[in-house]
């Protein structure tokens, strides 16, 4: 598909600007993608609605049975805050298999913060919490206090799995 694309592209550079702007405004919302970064604040059915292109990473994902019930099974509370870039690949990969485990999970408050290509949002939201990567999952109790998080995807694990190695340990 990358091929597709760059071969689009590259015809248009031989056209003239307008044409060039038309075909990759094309290219870009028949791949899902959002001309511009989607930076500020945001709720979960805000994120649902507008990120289209969740639709398909979620629905090839398939989660570990057991350890989805073990997620289930949590009861204590916790806030999330989520970083992401609607413009990086891996917020596009990871995020909606977080999203897919949201509902087994004891979430509390769930808050989206979009960041720019430099990994800033305009509230500065970025330099409290001390993000340099997206996504960055980052849980706490019901105190405030930092349980854990998670930076651009799971190491060694399925995202299900460093979940619960968070969360289960609260």
């Amino acid at each position: 598909m990358r091929k597709i694309g760059r071969a689009v592209v590259m015809q248009a550079r031989q056209t003239n600007k307008i044409k060039t702007l038309t075909i990759v405004a094309v290219a870009l919302t028949f791949w899902g993608c959002e001309p511009a970064p989607w930076v500020g604040s945001f709720n979960r059915d805000e994120y649902l609605a507008h990120c289209t292109w969740r639709r398909k990473i979620a629905s090839r994902y398939r989660p570990k049975a057991e350890v989805r019930d073990k997620l289930k099974a949590l009861r204590d509370s916790v806030d999330v805050t989520l970083f992401l870039g609607t413009w990086c690949s891996d917020s596009r990969k990871h995020v909606p298999r977080f999203m897919h485990l949201y509902a087994d999970l004891p979430i509390r408050r769930m808050t989206l913060v979009g960041v720019d290509t430099s990994k800033k949002d305009a509230a500065g939201l970025w330099k409290t919490f001390r993000v340099d990567s997206v996504p960055t999952f980052i849980f706490f109790d019901t105190k405030g206090v930092e349980l854990g998080r998670i930076k651009v995807k799971p190491r060694k694990e399925r995202m299900e799995e460093a979940l619960l190695r968070i969360l289960d340990r609260y």
